[in-house]
C-alpha cells in the first residue's frame, strides 16, 4: 500500500493539499521523553482499549521522544483548525529511508488484502504510546478505580486547543508513563510504521491518524 511521506509530516513548515480538502502546513510539537523500560511498545486507546499487546519486536530500553506532527489548516474563516496529523516515537536522529507496518502478534501481512492495513481501534478519539509494563500498570490502576481515566482526561485539557490536545502522563504511583494525544479527525483505526535507517535499525515508530494526503 501507498504510505504517506512521513518524513516531510515531520518537517515544520511543509505544505500539503489535497483534493476536495483545505491545505495545511505541518509543525512539530515535542511532547516529551516517553520511557520504555522493557523496549516493547504498545500503541492504542488508552482511556477505552488499554489492553492492546506490544508489537512484535523490540528497541534497546531506554528513554526516547515523542514528537506530533500538527496540521494547520488554512480555511477561509481562519479558525485555527489543527489537527494532529501523526505521532512518532524517535529512536536515532539518523533519517528512516524505508517503512514497514508494526504488526502485533497473530497478525501477518499476507493475510491483508490489498491496499489495508492493521491498526489499533479509537473509541475515546485519543490515541497513546507507552511500553508493555506501563501498559500493565495502568490495568491495575483502572482495575482499582473506575472513573480512573477521568485524571489522563484532565491532564490532557492542560495542553488543550479547540480541536487537538496531549500529555506525558505518570502512572499512579509507578515510574510507568503514557504519551497521549488526540487522533486526528476522531475515533478510527490508525496503523503504526517503523521508521529503518540506512542501515535497517528502527529509527523511529509513526502512527498515522488519516490527516496526510
Amino acid at each position: 500500500m501507498k504510505l504517506p511521506d512521513f518524513n516531510r509530516a515531520f518537517q515544520n513548515g511543509a505544505d500539503f493539499a489535497q483534493e476536495g480538502a483545505a491545505p495545511f502546513t505541518v509543525y512539530t510539537h515535542i511532547v516529551g521523553k516517553l520511557h520504555l523500560p522493557s523496549g516493547k511498545i504498545v500503541a492504542c486507546d488508552p482511556l477505552v482499549f488499554p489492553d492492546q499487546k506490544p508489537y512484535k519486536g523490540k528497541v534497546a530500553p531506554g528513554t526516547y521522544p515523542v514528537l506530533l506532527s500538527i496540521a494547520r489548516f488554512r480555511t477561509k474563516r481562519n479558525d485555527r483548525d489543527e489537527r494532529i496529523a501523526c505521532a512518532m516515537l524517535r529512536f536515532t536522529i539518523r533519517p528512516a529511508v524505508k517503512w514497514k507496518m508494526a504488526l502485533c502478534p497473530g497478525q501477518s501481512l499476507k493475510a491483508l488484502k490489498a491496499d489495508h492495513h492493521y491498526g489499533y481501534a479509537v473509541d475515546s478519539g485519543t490515541g497513546c504510546f507507552m511500553d508493555a509494563q506501563a501498559g500493565k500498570a495502568l490495568r491495575r490502576e483502572m482495575d482499582r478505580s473506575g472513573n480512573y481515566v477521568d485524571n489522563i482526561v484532565e491532564a490532557m485539557k492542560f495542553n488543550y486547543q479547540r480541536t487537538r490536545d496531549w500529555t506525558l502522563f505518570l502512572i499512579g504511583s509507578s515510574e510507568q508513563t503514557l504519551a497521549a494525544f488526540t487522533t486526528g479527525w476522531g475515533d478510527g483505526r490508525y496503523g503504526s510504521y517503523w521508521g529503518l535507517d540506512a542501515t535497517g535499525k528502527e529509527a523511529c515508530l509513526v502512527t498515522d491518524f488519516g490527516v496526510l494526503p
